[in-house]
């Protein structure tokens, strides 16, 4: 099987369009929804670990131990991209973050985080991130791309870049400016871009 794979938080067949047909060396999972599990301290490593969301899992059926695993989200989905790859770095090596909010306390009832959410977002563990986790992220890459349309918030996407940099994490924020809005048309644009980009 391919080289490279890339595993999705969002549904991508909609956004890859006729770059899911180019000539690259990339395996798409799309996995059905796991919100619930990614907030809890553990949990989230099993399904990370086993990748058997009905495509069959990921190392065997590409017969490759040590293939390097990619994550891809937009929206909420770009959330979950760079959180894997921030807290399993031993298991995700890239992440496209497309149009992200990253701060989610906005969406939740309480003044301050619990001690699940905390473990779970990257804008809350990563400035007490030390050690050999550390160490190993810094060997990762997260690529956060935005535009600057409607309903677009550039400041959610420099709050995780930052929080990255702070720590030494490859990074990268790519603004796509005014013309491209909070939308799957964006995110069409975005992915295969940003995947022909990394396969060649």
């Amino acid at each position: 099987m391919g080289q490279r794979i890339i595993f999705a938080a969002v549904a991508v067949a909609a956004m890859l369009g006729t770059a899911a047909q180019a000539d690259h060396a990339i395996q798409i999972e799309q996995p059905s929804s796991v919100d619930e599990a990614s907030y809890q301290p553990v949990g989230m490593r099993e399904v990370c670990s086993t990748m058997d969301f009905g495509f069959g899992e990921i190392r065997t059926d590409c017969r490759t131990e040590d293939i390097g695993i990619w994550a891809a989200g937009a929206s909420i989905g770009a959330f979950h991209a760079a959180a894997v790859v921030c807290r399993f770095p031993d298991l995700f090596h890239k992440a496209l973050s497309m149009s992200g909010t990253y701060n989610l306390m906005r969406f939740i009832e309480a003044s301050e985080p619990n001690e699940e959410f905390r473990v779970s977002s990257p804008l809350h563990f990563l400035p007490q991130l030390e050690g050999p986790h550390l160490e190993m992220l810094r060997k990762r890459y997260i690529h956060i791309a935005t535009g600057e349309g409607r309903w677009e918030n550039i400041s959610e996407s420099w709050a995780l870049a930052n929080a990255l940099g702070a720590k030494g994490i490859p990074n990268h924020l790519d603004s796509w400016g005014a013309d491209w809005h909070h939308d799957w048309v964006t995110w069409r644009a975005m992915m295969p871009k940003y995947l022909d980009e990394w396969t060649r």
